[in-house]
């Protein structure tokens, strides 16, 4: 299911965001005759305050980190390490993609 939601002018802070997460997965239960039990956001501020917050007002909800910002936080600290010096941000980049694409063969 994809769909768009106007949000331009709608307020963006943790409890009106968690209102809206918790309004998208009744309708995707209702929708699909589904259980949802695992629901990511993105990690930006007010994204992540409603996601916090709608695992507080549903439980039976997980709600991990987003895993492309804890991968690129990994990456950073990873690239700021001693084992890093000397190589470029974007060359251990480049090799790291590569590596992953490899795996995934």
């Amino acid at each position: 299911m994809v769909e768009l939601i106007q949000v331009t002018a709608a307020t963006k802070d943790g409890p009106a965001l968690c209102l809206l997460f918790m309004d998208i997965i009744n309708r995707l239960q209702l929708l699909y005759m589904c259980f949802i039990y695992y629901f990511v956001t993105d990690a930006d501020g007010g994204s992540k305050k409603g996601q916090n917050l709608l695992g507080v007002e549903c439980p039976w909800i997980l709600t991990p980190s987003c895993f492309a910002h804890q991968v690129r936080y990994l990456l950073n600290m990873l690239a700021s390490t001693e084992l890093m010096q000397g190589f470029s941000f974007n060359s251990f980049l480049g090799a790291i993609s590569k590596f992953i694409l490899l795996l995934l063969r």
